[in-house]
């Protein structure tokens, strides 16, 4: 698939089914949230963007969660070195287990602005 078009990237990720794309914000804000995020998740689009990413942090994960990402966040983090165990909050209320990895996103003083998780059901 040819990707010249930025437009045509992003449409490809958003459609993308075999992997939960998260992209959340400095404030922890959700800003992507593609198809795959809908089914392992349960939550549409419309439900997820704009919303803290505790949409989808078990509760009892929040504090380590949070104090984490507030650590990366402006910092030149290098992101995950390999996918990790986790386990998500389903829109039902349910645990889910997955592997994340994630990544920054940088500007020209590669201080995180972001984050982008992309999570996947264990192998």
């Amino acid at each position: 698939m040819d990707f010249a078009h930025h437009g045509a990237l992003v449409s490809a990720l958003d459609r993308n089914r075999c992997a939960a794309i998260v992209y959340a914000d400095a404030s922890g804000r959700i800003m992507f949230w593609n198809a795959g995020a809908e089914a392992i998740f349960g939550h549409s689009p419309a439900e997820a963007l704009g919303r803290q990413v505790d949409l989808i942090v078990p509760e009892d994960h929040r504090e380590m969660h949070w104090a984490g990402f507030h650590r990366a966040m402006g910092a030149a983090w290098r992101g995950s070195a390999a996918w990790s165990p986790i386990e998500g909050l389903h829109k039902d209320g349910r645990m889910v287990s997955l592997e994340v990895f994630l990544t920054p996103m940088q500007e020209e003083d590669d201080a995180a602005k972001g984050a982008l998780a992309i999570f996947r059901a264990p192998a």
